[in-house]
């Protein structure tokens, strides 16, 4: 509304492009009796002018009565718009929508097209800045969701982890303890009766339960 008042036109409109679908679409519009806020509004990009020298920084200035018929001339002319300029508004180079505005035929005053020229570069600048961090929050997002699934899978392996380690606690240390068990036994009750030579060789066994017991241990670790 600002930026109609100080050009002193009927509408102003500032206009977002769609390079895909070669469509230019509302993002604001103000009339003299009727502000529009927020997309909803999409015609064709080619009521801008001269894309290609609206992309290097040309204003474009245009008659509104050379335009094809059609709904979108007879909206302009019913609306006071009988010739109108469309200013581009660039970020990085990239042409990213315009601002026009008109009323009836005439010359643009300079004062008013360098008002228009510059309020285009300073929206160029923070819609760039919105896209940007509406980009960050995005990934901000899907990052945060990786982390999530990620940490379920690690949770997932440390249980699997768990119950690996129960496992071999369990089912290898019981037969172990049982070897051990009696083999200690044997020695202390038969000792004597093994003689030297069984005895060494219970000894043997004793010694890789044990080496056994320390394979176990380190496994778990």
């Amino acid at each position: 509304q600002p930026l109609r008042e100080l050009s002193d036109v009927p509408r102003a409109i500032v206009n977002m492009c769609d390079l895909a679908t070669g469509e230019v679409e509302w993002l604001a519009a103000a009339g003299r009796h009727r502000t529009h806020i927020g997309p909803g509004v999409r015609y064709s990009i080619r009521l801008m002018g001269d894309l290609e020298a609206l992309a290097k920084g040309e204003p474009q200035i245009i008659d509104t009565h050379s335009l094809p018929t059609g709904p979108d001339k007879e909206a302009l002319l019913a609306s006071g718009v009988e010739r109108y300029m469309a200013v581009p508004m660039i970020a990085g180079g990239e042409l990213i929508g315009a601002i026009s505005f008109g009323g009836p035929p005439g010359p643009f005053p300079r004062d008013k097209v360098g008002i228009a020229m510059e309020v285009a570069t300073q929206l160029a600048i923070v819609i760039m800045q919105a896209r940007l961090r509406e980009r960050v929050s995005r990934q901000a997002q899907e990052l945060e969701l990786r982390v999530r699934e990620r940490t379920k899978d690690l949770e997932t392996a440390i249980r699997e982890l768990e119950s690996f380690s129960y496992s071999v606690s369990h089912d290898l240390r019981a037969p172990l303890r049982a070897m051990d068990g009696f083999s200690r036994m044997l020695i202390e009750d038969y000792g004597e009766r093994l003689g030297e030579e069984g005895r060494r060789r219970l000894a043997v066994i004793r010694r890789n339960i044990q080496k056994m017991g320390e394979l176990i241990d380190d496994l778990l670790d």
